[in-house]
């Protein structure tokens, strides 16, 4: 678990700094998905003194991703529809 925390940048002393610091979270974290909402707590638990317009920075420079795959209730909705 130590090793977790450390390696996931959340272990006191190990947490990144500034927009490098949100770009190697977020490469890191490459292909997790998660809602857009829980990005903001999951980067500031990761990135000392974190600001949410760095995650914007970034995203209007190229630097953004999206969801790899369909949630289970948005598809069962578009059957539903499309039945």
């Amino acid at each position: 678990m130590r090793f977790l925390l450390r390696w996931q940048h959340v272990a006191p002393g190990t947490r990144r700094e500034g927009r490098l610091g949100v770009l190697s979270v977020v490469e890191q974290l490459q292909g997790f998905e998660l809602a857009a909402g829980a990005w903001e707590r999951v980067l500031g638990r990761r990135v000392e003194k974190y600001r949410d317009e760095w995650l914007d920075d970034l995203c209007s420079r190229g630097r953004s991703w999206g969801r790899l795959s369909i949630r289970t209730a948005v598809a069962r909705s578009r059957r539903a529809g499309a039945g």
